[in-house]
């Protein structure tokens, strides 16, 4: 059975090009998230870097303790969630973000990604093939997910990974992303930005003019008036927006979302 919602990769072809994908240098600082039985641990560790890890399972972290006795590798016992934050900040220099996600665990850290003080230059996941997609959407499939997340990284899909290749086998597939920190996030205006999006995504199935309407209480008629100032149909749906259409929609309402 899965420890704690994981599943095991155990398609080495698949640790090879996750190892490729981080474009790692000699002396780099990789910070691992749930290693589990160390498949990807101890690739990870036949290379010249510093790897940190994260496990929350007693009985892996024993694991990992008896069999990776490395100078070079530091494992901190605890829930991820509540040490990121503190292990990030500790690294100093660049670092990596790589990780198997479990899937309760996705969403959680996907959005404490965004707030994190000591940013990854780059950020390696496997995760569930349908958060993927909806993390990586382009214009026309636009979401919350997508929209928060593309505040302060630039996210792209690399590969996919079938269910046959875990132990024991999930029930749905997988896949691999890569998320990159903006030089800068979209915008300085943090707190209005993530207040929109939330009115604008609220209703996927309502139009974009009903969605405004709604969570800014604002008349039909002004935000009919302010979409079309934006080049935007009537009937647009919030997955029909691409960032900048967010972010000028951002700028004219900015004073409702202060």
């Amino acid at each position: 059975m899965p420890r704690l919602g994981q599943h095991f990769l155990k398609n080495k072809e698949v640790i090879k090009k996750i190892i490729n994908s981080l474009s790692l240098q000699a002396g780099g600082t990789v910070l691992e998230i749930g290693p589990g039985e160390g498949a990807l641990t101890g690739e990870l560790l036949t290379k010249n870097i510093h790897l940190l890890a994260i496990e929350k399972d007693r009985d892996l972290i024993h694991h990992l303790t008896r069999n990776f006795k490395k100078s070079n590798f530091d494992l901190k016992s605890g829930d991820v969630r509540d040490l990121l934050s503190e292990v990030t900040e500790s690294i100093r220099g660049e670092y990596k973000l790589v990780g198997n996600l479990p899937y309760y665990l996705t969403g959680s850290l996907l959005r404490d990604l965004v707030d994190l003080k000591n940013k990854p230059t780059l950020a390696i996941f496997m995760i569930q093939r349908e958060v993927a997609d909806r993390l990586t959407a382009q214009k026309g499939e636009q979401n919350l997910l997508s929209a928060a997340i593309s505040y302060a990284y630039e996210s792209h899909f690399l590969f996919s990974v079938p269910a046959r290749d875990f132990t024991p086998p999930p029930k749905v597939d997988s896949a691999v992303i890569s998320l990159t920190p903006r030089a800068t996030p979209l915008t300085p205006e943090k707190d209005p930005y993530f207040k929109l999006i939330k009115v604008i995504f609220k209703q996927p199935r309502k139009t974009l003019v009903n969605n405004l309407c709604d969570g800014l209480h604002l008349g039909k008629n002004d935000v009919s008036e302010l979409v079309k100032t934006h080049h935007l149909a009537l009937n647009a749906r919030p997955q029909d927006l691409s960032l900048n259409n967010i972010l000028d929609l951002l700028t004219s309402l900015l004073f409702l979302l202060k």
